[in-house]
């Protein structure tokens, strides 16, 4: 429980004002004016931590995602070269997609119970060794073992990264800090493919996975020596029930907790939808759509590309809107245009219609993505945070696990185009219900 002095960073204080965050928590106390005298000082300290803690988390996520981005251009080759077929090439995206639904919840329970910071090192270190031996092996067995290892590593550091960034931002600027760590981990995605497949070409195949690895174990390393626990920590804040020597609640008692929030519930849903149509629509199913209008593999490569670039501009923006003017005054209409541009793709007649598509599908998934991450980040129960974001991953790794055989059990039914059109429609669908039921958690600052 707070105690009857505020803490030595109780940073929200603002000149002039008598209360502050830490007030918010215990309103019976009113700020001392020393405290108000020296808060511009602390807030610049309180934002430049802030920042480091940012950079830290977005670097590391960054380098665990170039484990899979990074050596992607390279992997399918890699694997070929072991003498299997096409057909057992794809268990190694099914073994990295498996261990992700499998260790996604436990993941995040385990923050609640031995903290963030473990977990989240953990991930690093084991997507770092998996990558490594994922460059030494000669046998492909092994190679889908350990590509089952680096998806078990990246679940953990997944999921710990968005309870980390939850941690540490305050409803009033959530979505400032998250629109910038996508934007951080969303540049270094954006070169990944391009440096692998440049170092696969011209060094050898299995030279990406060692750079990976490299760059995740710098990145580990730095978040081991800067990186504090962030479990029940808010600004130096911990909630009610966080503190020493508090019962730790169950995984059960989470679990019930989260699922009984309908808000919980209905990003959730709207999350499966969205990891749906990402592997079902964008990673299957459009390439073929592409190829099928005249289109080559490189023309549709420099298309995906171009989606990431227009994305990259946009990603400060969204924060500081979603700051402003609300979460679901974004996630509502730009899921429903995300729909509406899936639509358009299985509808276009010609590339160049499906190019001008995928320019729109960039604007309106660009906005919605960061958006549903601070919603998720609003609703999820301070002392639960692991517990929410492993569920919610799950449901989404477990739907893009799906995704992709159900859309083409209805593109056999019917046509390629008609399967992707249903999927637009059903984003479509349950954006519109999110915007019904759902409710607005955006906090307002004081005038």
């Amino acid at each position: 429980m707070v105690g009857d002095k505020p803490p030595p960073y109780a940073l929200l204080c603002a000149p002039g004002r008598s209360n502050c965050g830490w007030h918010d928590r215990a309103a019976s106390i009113r700020c001392p004016p020393f405290w108000s005298g020296v808060a511009s000082h602390l807030r610049v300290w309180s934002w430049s931590r802030q920042n480091e803690y940012l950079l830290i988390v977005s670097c590391l996520i960054t380098a665990v995602f170039l484990n899979w981005h990074m050596v992607g251009p390279v992997l399918p080759r890699f694997a070929l070269d072991f003498g299997v077929s096409i057909a057992e090439v794809s268990l190694l995206i099914s073994a990295f997609t498996l261990a992700r639904i499998l260790l996604n919840f436990p993941g995040g329970a385990l923050t609640e119970r031995i903290g963030r910071r473990p977990v989240f090192l953990a991930g690093g270190v084991i997507v770092a060794i998996a990558s490594i031996g994922s460059g030494l092996v000669n046998d492909f067995g092994q190679l889908v073992a350990l590509r089952f290892l680096t998806g078990a590593g990246g679940a953990l550091a997944v999921t710990t990264q968005v309870t980390i960034m939850a941690d540490i931002s305050t409803p009033r600027n959530r979505a400032r800090l998250m629109s910038y760590s996508e934007g951080i981990i969303s540049f270094g995605l954006f070169l990944g493919p391009g440096i692998g497949g440049f170092l696969g070409d011209a060094v050898g195949l299995r030279v990406p996975f060692f750079v990976a690895a490299a760059l995740t174990l710098l990145a580990t390393a730095w978040a081991l020596l800067r990186l504090p626990e962030t479990r029940g920590w808010n600004m130096g804040l911990r909630p009610p029930g966080t503190g020493p020597g508090t019962r730790q609640p169950s995984v059960v008692e989470g679990v019930r907790t989260v699922l009984s929030d309908r808000n919980y519930v209905m990003i959730t849903v709207l999350g499966l939808f969205v990891f749906f149509t990402r592997f079902a629509s964008f990673f299957f199913m459009l390439p073929i759509l592409a190829y099928s209008l005249g289109m080559t593999p490189g023309e549709y490569g420099l298309v995906a590309s171009g989606i990431a670039l227009l994305q990259l501009p946009m990603l400060p923006l969204i924060g500081p809107l979603a700051d402003r003017y609300g979460r679901k005054a974004l996630i509502v209409p730009t899921t429903v245009l995300t729909g509406l541009a899936v639509i358009g793709f299985g509808l276009a007649p010609d590339k160049v219609v499906f190019v001008l598509v995928a320019a729109f599908y960039a604007l309106a998934s660009g906005v919605s993505g960061p958006s549903g991450s601070t919603y998720l980040a609003d609703v999820a129960p301070p002392r639960f945070r692991g517990i929410a974001v492993g569920l919610y991953r799950t449901a989404g790794d477990a739907a893009g696990f799906i995704g992709p055989p159900v859309l083409g059990a209805l593109a056999v039914a019917w046509s390629q185009g008609a399967a992707v059109v249903a999927n637009g429609i059903g984003l479509c669908l349950v954006g519109l219900v999110f915007g019904i039921f759902a409710r607005e958690t955006m906090v307002r600052s004081d005038p």
